[in-house]
């Protein structure tokens, strides 16, 4: 897909790093990341800061000025829906960019790719069969299916909202760029 500038006016772009890091041992959005030069939540947040015009926020209280849960312990929905329900009545949010502080590969080039797809598509959209990162349209249709997932469902994965949803998939050849940083092993050697 060519590259082309982002009409970005109306796009938040959201760092998700409300998790415990229970397998890391650590908070790993705050861990310093030698290859970066820098947190994993700073790169992060760098990365979604050149999507021109985009306002980008952080998904989880222990971070200054982070978007608290509703409803913690169901995961990256938690983030969603929390984020979701904090720009409620914004109208010049239009599209929403969600992205994992533990993918450390991921590129802007990628994350382009991925916004304009779903914009193309007018849906949902997510990379092969990686749920997250992924791009939502801003519309009462995802609002309403996201709050009734997280209130009336056991079931709070990313895959089943896509499902709901009926994202779409934008296939990408760079499996590197997926990889998530959730142990120190993994972090070793994408991080160090």
């Amino acid at each position: 897909m060519a590259l082309c500038a982002l009409n970005t006016d109306s796009i938040l772009a959201v760092v998700l790093a409300g998790g415990q890091s229970s397998r890391m041992g650590q908070n790993k959005a705050l861990r310093y990341a030698p290859r970066f030069k820098n947190t994993m939540i700073a790169h992060c947040w760098k990365m979604l800061a050149q999507i021109d015009g985009a306002q980008v926020v952080v998904s989880g209280d222990q971070h200054l000025n982070g978007i608290a849960d509703i409803y913690s312990h169901r995961g990256p929905l938690s983030g969603i829906h929390a984020v979701l329900q904090n720009i409620d009545g914004q109208s010049s949010i239009q599209e929403l960019l969600f992205v994992p502080v533990d993918m450390p590969n991921l590129s802007f080039v990628t994350l382009n790719e991925l916004v304009l797809f779903g914009r193309k598509h007018h849906s949902a959209a997510y990379l092969n069969n990686c749920f997250l990162p992924c791009y939502l349209p801003y519309t009462a249709k995802v609002i309403n299916i996201v709050t009734e997932q997280i209130e009336r469902s056991q079931n709070w994965s990313i895959k089943a909202l896509m499902t709901q949803l009926s994202a779409q998939s934008l296939i990408c050849d760079k499996y590197d760029e997926l990889i998530n940083v959730n142990e120190p092993q993994t972090w070793d050697l994408h991080c160090s």
